[in-house]
């Protein structure tokens, strides 16, 4: 697997990204981190093959929420083997059940603490070290 180099945030949460940026911080992991706050905006700035990044997406955005942004990214075969991680504050099993039916790699239940905000950086990470990622809650 390449090695990371852009952590995507999609979230319309700016208080929700700003915690995920500080955990980055925290956890010293050397990417860039590019933020949208919705899956359209998304769509609009990933124009080519994105290899050596991950995305992170919150269910709940306006416009264009995850589940409609998980879908249209894995119809592309730009995106399709992407990194993509659901997240969102909801921990509903049918929640979680779509988002892997729709191609998530992984339906994470958003941190309530900065210290699982480190926590999901840091499996993130793992995760392009080659590393299988551990359950986050």
């Amino acid at each position: 697997m390449a090695a990371i180099k852009t952590i995507y945030i999609v979230d319309d949460d700016e208080d929700w990204r700003f915690l995920v940026k500080e955990a980055i911080s925290e956890v010293g992991v050397p990417v860039d981190v590019i933020e949208a706050d919705n899956g359209q905006e998304l769509l609009k700035i990933l124009q080519d093959e994105v290899s050596d990044a991950i995305l992170v997406l919150d269910v709940n955005m306006p416009i264009m929420n995850g589940l409609e942004t998980l879908e249209a990214l894995r119809k592309s075969s730009h995106w399709s083997s992407l990194p993509i991680y659901l997240v969102s504050s909801s921990s509903s099993e049918d929640l979680a059940l779509a988002a892997r039916e729709k191609g998530a790699t992984k339906f994470i239940t958003k941190p309530t603490h900065f210290n699982k905000y480190v926590e999901l950086v840091k499996q993130l990470y793992s995760y392009y070290q080659g590393d299988t990622p551990n359950k986050v809650h």
